[in-house]
């Protein structure tokens, strides 16, 4: 099991933001259904200046726990006058592929 090292509350080496309250998940592949993680720490700011720089987060919808368990997630991203974020899509993968994405970012 890889071990994960925070630097400044969040993960470091991943293209997404993922704070430290998540490191149990990272862990043990245990994401659970209302979990969201953003791509950028600014989310956990202001919410109108969040949506100024968000370009995607992922909310965890069903999830299963081990690293063979399934996540099912949407993805949310801004709209257009970004007032508010919309669903883009929904993506089923395994907890160890869903710990892969939030590593290597979304294109």
């Amino acid at each position: 099991m890889e071990s994960v090292e925070f630097s400044n509350g969040a993960a470091v080496g991943y293209a997404m933001y993922v704070p430290e309250v998540f490191r149990a998940a990272l862990r043990h592949h245990d994401f659970r259904v209302g979990d969201t993680i953003y791509d950028t720490p600014v989310a956990y700011d202001r919410w109108s200046d969040a949506l100024k720089c968000l370009r995607v987060c992922f909310t965890v919808t069903e999830a299963t726990a081990g690293p063979e368990g399934r996540v099912t997630f949407a993805f949310l991203r801004p709209n257009k006058g970004r007032s508010s974020v919309v669903q883009s899509e929904t993506r089923t993968v395994t907890q160890r592929e869903f710990i892969g994405i939030l590593r290597q970012g979304v294109a």
